[in-house]
């Protein structure tokens, strides 16, 4: 069976571009970020799930990547971000089958108001609006 098409990637990430800053000088540093997330009390309650960050090799050396519980991001400064680093976990609340539809988008919201606060989920919010993005509840 095919997978349905992931319809609104594209509009996603022009989004996501558009209110992406760097928060990070090194790889290094945006993982400690990242480690703090997901050993946070929230993350415990409300997720649960274990996350393990893994170091890029081969084919995924420029781009993020999550897949079982485990995100990859790439020594590359447009990735030393707390969006990008939300961005993938928000594929660990919503599931992989969610892709970037309604329920991941709504995962990412949600994330965006817990760890950045309400002024960055509403700018990333008014930012799908304009680029057509559904978003739900999770």
């Amino acid at each position: 069976m095919a997978r349905p098409r992931d319809f609104q990637k594209k509009r996603v990430y022009l989004a996501e571009w558009e209110v992406r800053v760097q928060d990070f000088r090194s790889l290094a540093e945006t993982l400690e970020w990242a480690d703090r997330v997901i050993r946070s009390e929230w993350w415990r309650r409300n997720v649960g799930r274990e996350v393990r960050f893994v170091p890029p090799h081969g084919n995924r050396r420029k781009r993020a990547t999550c897949w079982l519980g485990r995100i990859c991001l790439p020594n590359q400064s447009w990735a030393f971000s707390r969006l990008v680093v939300l961005h993938e976990l928000a594929h660990i609340v919503a599931g992989s089958w969610a892709r970037h539809g309604e329920r991941f988008t709504g995962a990412m919201l949600m994330l965006v108001e817990e760890f950045m606060g309400r002024g960055w989920m509403l700018r990333l919010k008014r930012a799908y609006d304009r680029n057509g993005v559904k978003y739900g509840i999770v």
